[in-house]
């Protein structure tokens, strides 16, 4: 096994050190944007290599017999020469575990509950592969057992033969039919009815127990035997070979964007019928998601696709195709996973001008919202160029850094929607691309080692959240001086003076949030103590105003806002003294 590993290993390293020409070029040199560059860390953690694993196993009994110069031989003797006469004693008298443990190898549990009908990575190349060995084996085990039948009614008026029933091996009987009649018999050795059943049967941990049991007897002589029939035998040249290669996965991170209300970080299926959520179908919510949009690009244009050929059920269809059904679980994919996230109605933008400016001064570097895909089984590794075709695919634009031009009208950052309500307009370069889904990614696109994937949460935890939104109050609002005072904020588009505010600012404010009723069903109640780090506010008319607060991470800001019937204290409704809620919220930045 090392020495395979070790010759695979070195032929990859010279085909990944030529260029095109079939020129090895020095370690030294730069490779070019063709080329991807992989640093020290991303070698030691493998991103993005080929794995290859092999299953070498006895050859079925049929196939020994007719290669075999003795054809005369008995079934016993030919199996004797690839299952040794200890290893089967061992196999007859754990059939009943090792039955149960087949049965649950080839049916698995399902690992996801539920109607999503989303597909979800998981399971593993090495198992899957002896999955469908082992479904291979059941299928040849079945024709056998149906050959083996109809034979045996041919020859029932000719001769008393004896067999071996498939059924009574599967119930665990002792019984054998001789001529109709049932006696008991040794079991001994094994017959050609189950030869299949015991291959299929062969665990890692049985053989490992009977290695162990061979040399705890102090006499390897009988052991060492067998070793020297096997090898001068045509049994090993028999074994069939079974292979599995996939690469490995590797993590391509970046930020984006979202300037829709009706698109989800991930797809959103919900019951159609809400009162019934086992049995109903699955209805989608929205036209699509920050997922579909950045995955699907990343895989088809930088991988070069991903492969469905160490699935479970890869051998359902056809060579594969088409043959993952709704809500199956994959191994090759483009998994997305997110710093946090944002509710399908917020929209994710870069920071306005204010805040810049109040970054700037503090020291703070404000992005989108980072993301890392996690690519599992692509055909290839994507180079610099692939990335950057990837992120022009994406936000639907010619330039890798180009932003979608401001919406104002007129100058306005205000417009009417249909119910006369407010409804913000984007300030300039508040988003990438020009996706008309409302997608957008940074520029660039990199290949990270697996820690960013892993520290993606932890972040989450800590950083600073911009956010703006817009509000009505059954307040009566006479000026921007009435709001400021009662809510001790400064004023909107004044945050870089932050620092400067008169005493009335009462920010940083602690608040506590029990745990919202939206999403009581799914969190665990309890009460959290969260930050709100500066506040600014602007009034629209009477009734309607405008706010931008930062906050600490895992504030509730829809909460903070209409105070969720008094579980959240305080809030904007309880300053205010009046009933609020919140019409519009958008996300503008993460501080890092």
């Amino acid at each position: 096994k090392g020495s395979v590993r070790s010759s695979i290993r070195s032929a990859l390293d010279s085909l990944s050190n030529m260029d095109q020409d079939g020129v090895t070029n020095d370690g030294d040199q730069d490779i070019d944007e063709y080329g991807v560059r992989l640093s020290s860390t991303l070698i030691e953690e493998e991103c993005g290599f080929l794995g290859i694993h092999l299953l070498f196993l006895p050859p079925s009994l049929a196939e020994m017999k007719s290669n075999f110069n003795n054809v005369e031989n008995s079934n016993d003797e030919i199996a004797l020469l690839v299952i040794p006469k200890t290893l089967q004693s061992l196999l007859q008298r754990n059939k009943q575990q090792l039955h149960q443990i087949h049965s649950r190898a080839l049916n698995p549990r399902k690992r996801f509950r539920g109607n999503d009908p989303t597909l979800k990575q998981g399971g593993d190349p090495r198992c899957n592969l002896e999955f469908r060995v082992r479904s291979m084996f059941a299928d040849q085990l079945k024709k056998f057992d149906e050959s083996n039948t109809n034979q045996n009614e041919t020859d029932r008026n000719h001769s008393e033969v004896k067999r071996f029933k498939l059924a009574d091996l599967r119930n665990n009987s002792s019984e054998a039919i001789v001529g109709g009649n049932s006696k008991e018999v040794a079991r001994n050795t094994v017959g050609l009815n189950t030869w299949s059943t015991i291959i299929s049967w062969l665990q890692r941990s049985t053989v490992s127990e009977w290695l162990a049991e061979e040399v705890s007897n102090g006499d390897p002589t009988q052991l060492a035997t067998w070793f020297r029939t096997l090898n001068e035998s045509k049994a090993v040249s028999l074994c069939s070979t079974h292979a599995a290669t996939w690469r490995l996965p590797f993590c391509i991170r970046g930020t984006y964007t979202k300037s829709r209300r009706d698109v989800s970080q991930t797809p959103f299926f919900v019951p159609s019928n809400q009162e019934d959520h086992l049995s109903q179908k699955m209805v989608r919510k929205g036209i699509s998601s920050i997922e579909e949009e950045i995955c699907t690009p990343l895989s088809l244009l930088g991988c070069g696709g991903i492969s469905n050929q160490n699935n479970e059920n890869v051998w359902s269809t056809a060579f594969g195709e088409g043959g993952d059904k709704a809500g199956a679980t994959v191994y090759g994919m483009c998994k997305f996973h997110a710093s946090g996230r944002e509710d399908m109605d917020v929209r994710m933008l870069l920071p306005p001008p204010s805040v810049v400016k109040l970054a700037e001064k503090t020291n703070i570097k404000i992005t989108a919202r980072p993301f890392v895909c996690e690519v599992f089984d692509a055909h290839r590794l994507p180079c610099k160029i692939d990335l950057d075709r990837v992120v022009k695919a994406v936000n639907c634009s010619d330039s890798i850094d180009d932003k979608t031009p401001p919406t104002k009208v007129n100058g306005k950052d205000l417009e009417k929607d249909k119910n006369g309500w407010p409804r913000t307009l984007a300030e300039p370069n508040q988003n990438y691309g020009r996706n008309p889904i409302g997608v957008g990614v940074s520029y660039p696109l990199g290949i990270v080692p697996s820690s960013s994937f892993s520290g993606l949460q932890s972040e989450t935890e800590e950083k600073v959240k911009f956010y703006a939104c817009v509000c009505w109050t059954d307040v009566f609002i006479a000026s921007d001086d009435e709001l400021i005072g009662k809510l001790g904020c400064a004023k909107l588009g004044s945050e870089e003076d932050i620092n400067n505010q008169s005493p009335p600012y009462k920010y940083p404010l602690e608040i506590h949030q029990s745990t919202p009723l939206r999403v009581l069903h799914r969190r665990s109640s309890d009460v959290r103590s969260r930050f709100i780090m500066g506040l600014s506010a602007k009034r629209i008319d009477d009734h309607w105003f405008r706010l931008r607060l930062s906050t600490s991470a895992g504030t509730y800001v829809k909460e903070f806002v209409h105070g969720d019937c008094g579980r959240t204290l305080p809030s904007i409704q309880s300053m205010l003294g009046g009933r609020t809620d919140i019409t519009e919220l958008d996300c503008e930045g993460m501080a890092i």
